[in-house]
């Protein structure tokens, strides 16, 4: 039977997806036959049975949101903290217990390693108490709609813009910020884009059973203005740090003296009035990509912004990469660094030096390898900030390995989600003595790379998944690899 957006189905649930999604039958239909081998539940956790409307229809996929229970709910859930929570939300997985949702990041990373034969030890996810008012790095879209400065983000696979300056993730400065910023850019509005805003009470999508009804009924598409968005200010980017102070950026097209002109407007009361550390305006880059080629530059407030981890101080810019949960990113560097053993070790992927520079003072002697220019720069400064020697070295992983001649006792490794690209394995294994310690944000490429480098004499001893992202499907996780004698 085809089914409809709209259709509201008696549906039960009978596990738990990897995205938060609980994956379930139709009726009395079995799981895994013809009318229930793809449906998906929002809302929906394991033992649940209920009614449920149909937000996305396909030929293989059937994606329902629960509106009303039949008999009891489930023990892994609890109430989301947010007031606004969907199943769209980017924090989908509010509806969990802490130790379930523990359990299921764990999981991501067990089915990753398995689909690729990797086997080895996966230890419990560990995570920071803190699951409300962790983030310390926050990015938003700019807008304009009814005479005011919105600030908010995307709906999940949508240009829909919602309102974000009530969300309950970010750190308690950057909150403050935002709502004393919010005056300040109503104010200068003229250089931001118009974007209609849905304001309808959730955050991913309606609130409310009637609403979302309607919006999927009608195939409802709410208007993006994709081509107004491209110009004037599109993002705002807010970075605290652990005294409490706050650095702004805006990107956009900021390029004319008149528009300088008007930034450095902005940037002065934003300073004032929203007491910021400091404030910055760069390019964005193509199509979603949040920063340009070019570094922003400084409009106003001090030009050097420390963060300080664990005794250590690092000088960050506004695109400088820096984990965003600072409690649960120092016990995974914590780790890292204690794996990471020897007289002489190399890491790869160094960004501003927050594993290299916990390494170093170990005593270790350092190489650090990063592609970014202003990172290595970064990096190479904080190294003297705190009385350390560690050589940063800048360029791209595969390039920069192959100078490399002498093999490292240690070697560290911290590669975007894509993983360690193509001939870096080779390059890696190398140079690489007696362990390889790896952090991954993506359980997948981790898979694929410790499968690749098994075949090179580094076998997985143990992984370690860490939480770093409170109510989100996301994991990241810590290998450590020892060579095969």
């Amino acid at each position: 039977m085809r089914h409809r957006a709209g259709d509201t189905l008696d549906v039960r649930v009978e596990s738990l997806g990897l995205d938060g999604l609980g994956r379930g039958a139709l009726g009395g239909a079995p799981l895994g036959g013809a009318d229930s081998s793809d449906v998906w539940v929002g809302n929906g956790l394991p033992g649940e049975r209920g009614r449920a409307l149909v937000t996305h229809a396909g030929r293989r996929r059937l994606v329902l949101r629960m509106l009303a229970w039949e008999g009891p709910r489930s023990a892994l859930r609890r109430a989301p903290a947010c007031s606004r929570w969907t199943p769209q939300s980017p924090c989908r997985t509010m509806h969990l217990s802490r130790a379930a949702e523990l359990d299921l990041k764990r999981r991501a990373v067990c089915e990753a390693l398995d689909s690729q034969k990797v086997s080895t030890i996966v230890h419990d996810c560990q995570g920071d108490e803190a699951a409300l008012g962790w983030r310390s790095r926050v990015t938003l879209a700019l807008s304009r709609d009814r005479d005011q400065a919105w600030l908010g983000a995307y709906r999940r696979g949508t240009h829909q813009l919602q309102p974000m300056d009530a969300c309950l993730l970010p750190e308690p400065a950057i909150t403050e910020a935002i709502r004393r910023l919010l005056p300040v850019l109503t104010r200068h509005r003229h250089l931001l884009p118009r974007a209609a805003l849905r304001d309808d009470g959730g955050c991913g999508e309606p609130a409310t059973a009637e609403a979302l009804a309607r919006s999927v009924r009608r195939s409802v598409r709410y208007p993006a203005h994709a081509q107004e968005l491209k110009h004037g200010l599109r993002h705002l980017t807010l970075r605290a740090n652990s005294r409490g102070e706050v650095m702004a950026c805006v990107l956009g097209d900021t390029s004319g003296e008149e528009l300088r002109t008007a930034l450095r407007a902005l940037a002065e009361d934003a300073l004032r009035e929203a007491k910021l550390h400091s404030f910055y305006a760069g390019p964005t880059g193509p199509g979603d990509v949040i920063f340009g080629a070019e570094p922003p530059r400084l409009l106003a407030g001090a030009s050097t912004f420390l963060e300080e981890v664990d005794d250590l101080q690092f000088e960050l810019s506004p695109r400088a990469f820096f984990q965003v949960h600072r409690g649960a990113a120092a016990k995974l560097q914590a780790e890292a660094a204690a794996l990471a053993v020897g007289p002489r070790v190399l890491d790869v992927f160094s960004g501003v030096g927050a594993l290299a520079l916990r390494v170093a003072r170990q005593g270790s002697q350092v190489v650090a390898v990063e592609s970014v220019p202003e990172a290595a720069t970064l990096g190479a400064a904080s190294a003297k900030r705190n009385g350390l020697t560690a050589q940063f070295i800048q360029g791209d992983a595969l390039t920069s390995l192959k100078h490399l001649a002498e093999p490292f006792t240690s070697v560290l490794v911290n590669p975007p989600r894509k993983g360690l690209g193509e001939g870096v394995h080779e390059q890696l294994a190398r140079l690489t003595r007696e362990r390889l310690v790896y952090v991954s944000c993506n359980p997948k490429s981790l898979a694929a790379d410790l499968a690749r480098l098994a075949g090179m004499g580094l076998m997985t001893r143990a992984v370690w998944p860490f939480d770093l992202f409170p109510a989100s499907e996301h994991v990241e996780a810590l290998a450590l690899l020892e060579r095969v004698r």
